[in-house]
């Protein structure tokens, strides 16, 4: 790299940023750039509390985060230069991260909204358009044992066991019919979902002979 970019350029790039993307695929990038403009390969942005909790170096908050990420990561102290570009473009990345946000969580099943961590329903997504754990975790920048844990945790939260279930349930927004919950997996392995139906699970009387 040769410096960081100056500052009327960054405010003619940053529009770049502000448009939606596909399956939330957009914080690599997002890093990436910032990196650039920057010019600095340390700087990064964390989005789980446990990335936050061990990161070391200057801390350049996000204003108004209240979730991860809320800071810009930095190994050390910026140039004059670059601190000024830093100070315009945290802002931005905080209405960046919003937005991004919103529109991924447009993305997942309304099932997953409600189930999974925002980390999980992205490594969910991969998963269930093919990726492999490596792919997923080059994708994400994050360690291939940090994705199997976190699908490990997807599939208990949601109640499956293999990636065809959760393409299934992401092309169709809902679990695919039928749908066992795991209280009806349980009956099923079993062998009692197929039982006849007892008298008290008849949801219909016995009509009365005249």
């Amino acid at each position: 790299m040769s410096g960081p970019v100056r500052l009327g350029d960054l405010l003619a790039q940053l529009q770049e940023v502000y448009r939606p993307s596909l399956r939330g695929h957009w914080q690599r990038r997002l890093v990436n750039r910032i990196r650039r403009w920057l010019d600095r390969e340390e700087v990064d942005l964390f989005w789980t509390e446990d990335e936050e909790a061990t990161a070391t170096g200057d801390r350049l908050p996000l204003p108004g985060r209240v979730r991860p990420p809320r800071w810009l990561f930095v190994g050390g102290p910026l140039s004059p230069e670059a601190a000024v570009v830093a100070e315009v473009l945290t802002s931005h990345i905080a209405t960046v991260a919003g937005l991004m946000e919103a529109g991924a969580s447009r993305e997942l099943p309304p099932r997953w909204r409600s189930l999974l961590t925002p980390r999980q329903g992205q490594v969910a997504v991969l998963a269930a358009e093919g990726a492999s754990n490596e792919d997923i975790a080059v994708e994400l920048g994050i360690a291939p044992r940090t994705v199997a844990r976190l699908l490990q945790e997807t599939f208990t939260r949601l109640g499956t066991t293999n990636r065809q279930a959760l393409a299934a349930e992401c092309a169709l927004g809902r679990p695919p019919t039928p749908f066992l919950d795991n209280a009806g997996a349980a009956r099923l392995s079993s062998g009692h979902a197929g039982d006849p139906l007892s008298a008290e699970d008849d949801p219909l009387p016995a009509e009365e002979e005249d």
